[in-house]
């Protein structure tokens, strides 16, 4: 029985609960009683219902902004059922228009109707429900749907080209904390949507929110949903790849069995048992490999679900206790398009792990270079350059690698925040393949990650990926230039190097 008296934070509550749901996160996290931890978790639950009622009663309007992943915003607040039902209208709409059915290959909206659209979601609160609001108004358009349920981002993209469907709704906020949901559009490709499809839904969605006379559709049509099992759709996919050989990976999973740590963070998401479909239960059972994090939990124990050095430390810490040769561990955000690795000896972010996927990349053959965000290391792309490979750097969001990856001017597409997709594969960044790929590089090489990163450094010169920041207030200007300056020495300290 949970009787502790506690301390809660009361700020912002007038305005966000969510506000203090976070604060309240942060202490679950930090709790060292678990009695603690479960009164901090009860009044987080209590919070997330409240906002729960309010997002299926509220008909408030909202802003609508498609970012560079689709339209987010805090359940209850601006992402309501309400909300999504508009939304959905202007995708359908969107859909209906000359730009879309040209771009996607129809000659009429009825093509579209018929190709339908893969529907799924990841492990937040409420999924089903913001499902089932825009299930019903697809099918009041005549719009068939195929219903994948909870299902990684990079899997639902390559669904979408597996069943020649028009697109996908995907309902994710990717990476953001517990009070936020998310809705992302991709066309026919799999690919997200660019500005020149998203800006028309943005515009219809707008128009919907000022509607006084909006009517939602009241049902779903059984007769226009198909329920689909979006992982061995995605096994039949795989097996057309041109970076991984999956018959190949499960045969030295076997022979380096008794050598080999595995350890996979599903941060309680989408990735929950895709792992477990891919190398089948009969390899699950003789390997040490270790799922955390894979019950449902809409707060995250309180944790920011994303893919960080801080929620690596874990990981990492297990895996020093093993006595294997080879050490690996992945997490993933809880829609799975983003992935950092580790093994016993080294984090290894995106920035890191690109150069290790395109050296592996170029050790099958492929010659189509890099292709990433401006704000990524170069490290990658000095390996292009040095080996006479195109190396293409594009704006920020991975709906810009859709040129080079549809017309295959690139073998590796990657952001720094933890994205990554390779030649043949999906448009859409996927953690999954990421790691499949990672598993590749050490299996065939013999040796751990951070071992391939140190001979690449080696061949091709020393790059220090990273970031940080510090809040500086109330200090002179000389107080300033003089921490700027030790900062520089000390990098240049630790890093004598390259």
């Amino acid at each position: 029985m949970l009787n502790k008296v506690i301390t809660v934070p009361t700020e912002e509550t007038k305005t966000s609960p969510w506000a203090n749901a976070l604060k309240l996160g942060d202490l679950q996290n930090r709790a060292a009683d678990p009695l603690d931890a479960d009164i901090y978790k009860a009044k987080i639950i209590d919070i997330r219902e409240q906002m729960g009622e309010l997002a299926r009663a509220s008909t408030a309007p909202t802003v609508v902004e498609f970012g560079t992943s689709g339209w987010r915003g805090r359940i209850g607040e601006d992402f309501t059922l309400h909300n999504v039902r508009k939304v959905t209208r202007a995708i359908i709409d969107t859909m209906r228009t000359p730009e879309f059915l040209a771009a996607n290959g129809y000659n009429s909206f009825a093509e579209a109707q018929e190709h339908g659209l893969v529907v799924f979601r990841d492990n937040r609160y409420m999924g089903d429900e913001f499902v089932d609001a825009a299930l019903a108004e697809l099918h009041a358009a005549g719009i068939k749907t195929y219903s994948a349920g909870e299902c990684p981002t990079g899997v639902g993209s390559a669904v979408v080209t597996e069943l020649r469907a028009a697109g996908s709704l995907n309902f994710t906020p990717s990476h953001n904390p517990m009070d936020y949901a998310g809705l992302k559009f991709n066309p026919a490709d799999g690919g997200p949507a660019g500005p020149e499809i998203t800006n028309l839904i943005q515009n219809r969605a707008n128009k919907y929110m000022q509607a006084a006379d909006f009517k939602p559709a009241e049902k779903i049509d059984p007769t226009l949903n198909e329920k689909i099992f979006p992982v061995y759709i995605y096994l039949d996919f795989l097996q057309k790849s041109q970076i991984i050989d999956l018959h190949k990976i499960k045969e030295l999973l076997l022979a380096n069995k008794d050598n080999l740590t595995i350890i996979i963070d599903n941060m309680h998401g989408s990735s929950r048992g895709v792992f477990e479909a891919i190398f089948g239960e009969s390899i699950i059972n003789q390997l040490d490999i270790r799922f955390k994090n894979t019950e449902t939990d809409y707060s995250f124990h309180g944790v920011k679900p994303e893919p960080s050095a801080a929620n690596q430390k874990p990981l990492i810490a297990e895996l020093q206790k093993s006595t294997k040769p080879l050490t690996l561990a992945a997490a993933l955000d809880p829609d799975a398009d983003r992935i950092r690795f580790a093994d016993a000896d080294l984090d290894i972010d995106m920035n890191m792990f690109s150069a290790i996927a395109l050296d592996y990349a170029i050790k099958q053959g492929l010659s189509q270079g890099v292709v990433t965000s401006v704000a990524s290391s170069g490290f990658a792309a000095a390996i292009a350059r040095q080996r006479n490979l195109p190396e293409t750097a594009a704006a920020v969001g991975f709906k810009n690698f859709r040129p080079a990856l549809a017309q295959h001017e690139a073998a590796v597409a990657f952001e720094e925040s933890d994205g990554i997709s390779f030649i043949g594969h999906t448009l859409e960044k996927d953690g999954i393949i990421g790691f499949l790929v990672a598993l590749s590089a050490m299996l065939e090489s013999g040796k751990n990650l951070s071992e391939l990163y140190h001979e690449l450094q080696e061949k091709y010169g020393y790059y220090y990926p990273g970031k940080s920041g510090r809040t500086i207030e109330g200090i002179s200007i000389t107080e300033w230039q003089k921490f700027r300056k030790d900062v520089i020495e000390n990098i240049k300290a630790s890093y004598k190097t390259g």
